[in-house]
């Protein structure tokens, strides 16, 4: 039998997880914010491994060149504060999985899993 915290629980997880559905930037990078990196094959590989990785709340994936996919620690309440300080930068592709909840002086983290 399920108890009432679970299904509070299951219900707070779905909900909030509905509430913010994550944005992608084009020719955008958070730069000095990863805590890894690594080759990727492509985007979808970044995506999988920062949804595994509690840290995790963006990151930023090198379409050319490389193909590297850098796991920041960070992120943006929404998607108008991080056009304010994500920098241009071709062929970069900046995508925030995770909901940010604690404002710092530049640096957003989370404080949600």
């Amino acid at each position: 039998m399920i108890s009432l915290s679970m299904i509070f629980f299951i219900c707070f997880r779905v909900l909030f997880s509905v509430a913010f559905s994550g944005f992608t930037l084009n020719d955008r990078l958070l730069p000095n914010k990863n805590f890894e990196s690594f080759p990727a094959i492509d985007w979808l590989q970044c995506v999988e491994t920062c949804q595994r990785s509690p840290s995790c709340i963006s990151y930023n994936y090198e379409v050319y060149n490389d193909k590297s996919c850098f796991l920041n620690e960070c992120g943006f309440r929404d998607q108008c504060e991080a056009l304010s300080n994500l920098v241009v930068s071709s062929g970069v592709i900046f995508h925030q999985l995770k909901k940010v909840l604690v404002k710092l002086p530049f640096l957003l983290v989370s404080v949600a899993g």
